[in-house]
């Protein structure tokens, strides 16, 4: 554990310097389907994991938005290292919203304490019992599961097998945090993009989680916890997944950069980089990469100091949120699409670093965060039409 909050600047010098050694085993990583054990060690070494997280539990407290340019790099170097710290550092918001933050110490309490889990309730089930909840079924896409210390699940609540309803006559869903140990890790996860997160599925069978280890979804967090517990945990977890992809953006801007200086365009001498239409697609792709960027800590950084000074979001402030989520991942999407154009074959060898580019920021667009899926609602918000609860 940290002896010492550190610095976003710190953080930020600290992620720069472990480029090799995440570079050195992004291989391992996409083959194993996991992260390498030295990179999951000089995550924790450096802080990184509890960069969100208070001081009282041995974090540095940083601002939401702080963590963008510190995620960005991890995932410059490897995107699957920048998911797993981008998912293990937000999942700490879920920890603000426990029944009784007595239970805190018992999960954050050991240097290496790490989150993972899933918090789709549609494969969980919590059956009511007295003083807590059995817990049955399975976590799908449980990212880092494999170093992970406690997960965090959601679920229908059953009772007498049929789900409990809200007072406003809706399923009613709780969260619950237990060892990750008291899972089995299924065999699971064989992608095409993002290969190294070992994000498995993990099957509970019958676990009873007492009360105090639970949350209701929709519940605010404790302030002193996060600074932002007004806001929906998706709310925020977008900017964590959205900083990914512009890191793996800027990625294939610097492989395309390098390969072009020696690369003869196509059937001729001249280095790829001195084409008119590379030095095109080079300009678009840094634009891209500068607007999403901008775009996103512009927005958030705004919506963020405004609810960590005590203001409560609106369906606008949510809407914009969302919008500069979605608008950071296209642009790095477009910006990836585009080196990879004019990369020619060398962009679709296995092993390459711009192939693994692609695939793993394609990947990302699938999570429920910062799906294409959201611009609809978006719009609806901002013309001012109902979207429903908890959809922005």
């Amino acid at each position: 554990m940290p002896s010492r909050p550190r610095s976003p600047n710190e953080l930020l010098d600290r992620a720069r310097s472990l480029a090799p050694l995440i570079r050195a085993h992004a291989d391992e990583n996409e083959r194993k389907r996991r992260l390498a054990t030295p990179v999951v060690d000089a995550l924790h070494d450096a802080g990184l994991f509890r960069m969100l997280q208070p001081p009282s539990v041995g974090g540095s407290g940083l601002h939401a938005i702080e963590a963008v340019p510190i995620l960005e790099e991890i995932a410059c170097s490897d995107g699957s290292t920048g998911w797993n710290l981008a998912i293990g550092a937000g999942n700490s918001a879920f920890l603000a919203l426990l029944r009784d933050p007595a239970a805190l110490q018992s999960l954050v309490g050991q240097p290496k304490s790490l989150g993972a889990g899933s918090v789709n309730p549609t494969t969980l089930r919590l059956v009511a019992c007295p003083d807590g909840y059995r817990v049955s079924g399975t976590l799908r896409y449980a990212s880092g599961i494999h170093q992970a210390t406690w997960l965090v699940a959601g679920g229908l609540v059953l009772d007498e097998g049929r789900p409990r309803l809200t007072s406003d006559g809706l399923p009613e869903i709780v969260g619950a945090f237990f060892p990750a140990g008291r899972v089995r890790i299924l065999d699971t996860w064989y992608p095409n993009g993002l290969a190294g997160t070992g994000s498995h599925d993990a099957a509970v069978e019958d676990l009873f989680v007492p009360t105090r280890f639970t949350f209701e979804f929709g519940a605010k967090g404790s302030t002193g916890f996060d600074a932002l517990a007004e806001l929906p945990t998706f709310s925020r977890l977008g900017a964590n997944l959205a900083a990914v992809a512009l890191g793996i953006a800027r990625r294939a801007i610097e492989e395309l950069s390098t390969l072009a200086r020696t690369k003869p365009a196509m059937m001729g001498t001249t280095p790829l980089a001195e084409t008119p239409r590379v030095q095109t697609e080079v300009g678009r792709a840094h634009a891209q990469l500068d607007a999403g960027r901008a775009h996103l800590e512009g927005v958030a950084g705004v919506i963020f100091d405004r609810v960590a000074a005590g203001a409560v979001p609106d369906r606008t402030d949510l809407a914009r949120l969302r919008l500069a989520y979605l608008s950071a991942v296209e642009h790095a999407v477009d910006a990836v699409d585009r080196m990879r154009n004019v990369a020619g074959m060398t962009a679709i060898a296995s092993g390459n670093a711009l192939e693994r580019c692609f695939r793993d920021v394609h990947a990302l667009t699938q999570h429920l965060a910062i799906s294409p899926a959201h611009y609809e609602r978006v719009g609806k918000a901002l013309l001012g039409l109902d979207v429903g609860s908890g959809q922005l």
